[in-house]
């Protein structure tokens, strides 16, 4: 055999002690934005002035730390996503406090030579949430990315690549909202003397009426701002029911792409925050780079043909549809990439063609956008997973030859 051996890769983290030194500052800054990252989080629905200062902090912090113009625009423009859809800065500042410390947390747990420190700080955070709310079970949200923070710290030390400890990350957050809905559906049940899935439908009624003044509110904004002969396109309760009915089937999905989309951007921030220590050994293709799996990939084109089938087993129905969402933002974000990679290559006429072809497909596929998407992102994958596997075999073929 005349082919030479592929380089052993070796996880950076091994040389630990040859890593530049974090200034002092740096780590400062970053214990100061956890705690404030864990404080906002059972604080910012009950006091707007502490919802406003931690999100303009939490934007100091992001652009003065990722300097890089992509990653701050996906993590700012989640904020921005976040109060667009909800039309409220309270989610907008969770969502992204979240997002924050998870990252923060991670670089701190990473860098520091005790990991143990950053830990007291949303504990810290909330013992002091307890001061103000009087309320236990609230203040302990300020420890809730904390499981994720960990489990990504390890994940990265460990050397995994960049899918695999986002979903360490991914597991962490789930678990915490596990024991979270857990505890609420538990205690909820037991002080109104019915069962769970009695005490489900409860909150499934409140969560409408909750959608259906949100509605009312994006109208009354819409009023105000372009006037009060402005139309504005209200959906009827019944169709808000079924939307709710929908969500609450999809909910385990539900959790899981908020989770991932959460961890996913901690983990650019992650990046981020290496870079600007310089500690640029560890940001390796292994670290930076996002893939899915060929399983995966055929796992998610199955279920989106599956999806397309009435099933007579509501069961069976529910998990083709979970699964399918689960896989979707992975396959969405690789899809993404190959339809970048392939713009940036073509030229001319070619480019042109890629750009009408992509506004027709967000313009008029509507709903079935991101599938489609996610459709050409598992595409590639297969694609890519043929075309090694065949040139493996002409490798080995031209070898064998040789010999």
């Amino acid at each position: 055999m005349n082919a030479s051996p592929e380089k052993e890769w070796r996880n950076p983290w091994e040389q630990r002690a040859e890593f530049a030194k974090v200034a002092p500052r740096n780590l400062g800054f970053s214990l100061v934005i956890v705690f404030l990252c864990a404080l906002a989080i059972p604080l910012a629905a009950f006091d707007e002035t502490v919802t406003l200062l931690v999100l303009a902090a939490l934007f100091i912090y992001v652009v003065g730390t990722v300097r890089a113009p992509f990653a701050v625009t996906m993590l700012l423009g989640t904020a921005f996503l976040t109060y667009s859809l909800t039309n409220t800065l309270v989610a907008a500042t969770v969502v992204l406090a979240f997002v924050v410390g998870i990252g923060a947390m991670t670089f701190l747990l990473t860098a520091m030579p005790a990991p143990v420190v950053p830990l007291f700080f949303p504990v810290a955070a909330a013992c002091s949430a307890y001061a103000v709310l009087g309320d236990w079970r609230l203040s302990l949200l300020s420890l809730g990315f904390v499981p994720a923070a960990v489990l990504l710290a390890v994940a990265t030390r460990v050397g995994k690549g960049r899918t695999t400890a986002i979903c360490f990350g991914q597991v962490g957050l789930l678990l915490a909202i596990a024991a979270g809905v857990g505890y609420v559906l538990y205690t909820g049940s037991v002080a109104r003397e019915i069962t769970v899935s009695e005490y489900v439908e409860l909150l499934k009624e409140d969560f409408l009426g909750l959608v259906l003044r949100m509605q009312e509110r994006r109208a009354e904004v819409s009023r105000e701002i372009f006037g009060a002969d402005a139309e504005q396109e209200l959906l009827s309760p019944e169709v808000v029911q079924l939307l709710v009915d929908y969500s609450a089937k999809l909910f385990p999905a539900i959790c899981c792409v908020i989770c991932g989309v959460v961890v996913f951007e901690a983990q650019i921030l992650l990046n981020g925050l290496y870079r600007n220590v310089e500690w640029k050994q560890v940001l390796t293709p292994h670290s930076m780079v996002f893939t899915m799996s060929l399983l995966g990939a055929i796992l998610y084109f199955a279920t989106f043909l599956l999806a397309m089938i009435p099933w007579e087993n509501p069961l069976v129905s529910l998990t083709v549809l979970n699964l399918n969402v689960i896989l979707l933002p992975g396959f969405c974000v690789i899809g993404f990439t190959m339809l970048m990679l392939n713009f940036a290559r073509s030229k001319g006429g070619a480019r042109m063609i890629w750009i009408l072809l992509l506004g027709g497909v967000f313009c008029f596929a509507g709903a079935l956008a991101l599938p489609l998407l996610a459709m050409f992102g598992s595409n590639s994958v297969v694609m890519s997973a043929m075309y090694r596997r065949l040139s493996d075999k002409s490798e080995h073929g031209a070898d064998d030859d040789r010999e």
